[in-house]
């Protein structure tokens, strides 16, 4: 089975007008300490296509050409992925802050469990959800959000507190393959460019998203992605367990 390992993307990036609500005469929003307040909204759009360059077998029946039922054909799509999503962020006085992002996605070539929004993997509908706050060299963050530790191209090894998913392997970038997890995070300022970081997740049960794994009973049959050796092991059509 050859396809392109590189999909086609296309994307588009909305801005929406922010919503504004004054301090009118008789309103009272003196605990916000400002005049006005506003949440900004931002939008993005993105598709990607994936296409077989030439026909073979299929085991995701999505992916079935007419002539027949386990191929596909050359030319046929693998991949018709599509993401919405909407950011908002607000400020709240001069030292707190929220961020919010909320995703849609539909890809009407996944199989079950990867053809639309699932809760903690890298297609949850609630992407972020958090508040920042400061108070002298004391900042904190609470809430559904990504930490990042270290910074190297194509690897990771301190950036290990968020797990992964890897549903697509290495087609996407981190910042969409990471899982974020609700979580408490503390960053205390040592001179001008060094802090102390403490980061407590009590999510211990969320781990890494391997295609093949995600549903053993099925194998995750038909799911593109799936690694050769998990195929061996839990496949529906020559996988050990299922031989057994």
């Amino acid at each position: 089975m050859k396809k392109i390992t590189l999909s086609l993307a296309m994307l588009s990036l909305l801005t929406f007008p922010s919503f504004v609500i004054a301090d009118e005469e008789g309103s009272d929003f003196s605990w916000l300490d400002k005049n006005t307040w506003s949440v900004e909204a931002s939008g993005e759009l993105m598709s990607k296509i994936g296409v077989f360059t030439e026909k073979g077998a299929s085991n995701n029946p999505k992916l079935d050409s007419a002539r027949n039922p386990d191929e596909h054909d050359s030319g046929d799509l693998f991949r018709s992925e599509v993401t919405a999503k909407l950011f908002l962020n607000q400020t709240v006085g001069d030292a707190t802050s929220w961020h919010g992002e909320l995703q849609f996605n539909r890809d009407g070539n996944g199989v079950e469990g990867y053809d639309a929004s699932r809760l903690y993997s890298q297609f949850d509908w609630l992407r972020e959800l958090y508040v920042d706050t400061k108070e002298g060299k004391m900042s904190w963050r609470l809430g559904k959000q990504q930490v990042v530790w270290g910074k190297a191209d194509g690897v990771k090894f301190l950036d290990i507190i968020n797990p992964t998913d890897f549903r697509h392997w290495g087609q996407d970038n981190m910042a969409d393959s990471r899982i974020p997890l609700w979580m408490i995070t503390g960053e205390y300022a040592i001179g001008d460019t060094d802090s102390l970081q403490v980061v407590y997740v009590p999510q211990t049960d969320i781990t890494n998203q391997i295609p093949g794994l995600y549903n053993p009973e099925k194998g995750d049959q038909g799911q593109l992605f799936v690694p050769k050796g998990m195929d061996t092991m839990l496949g529906r059509t020559n996988g050990f367990m299922n031989i057994g």
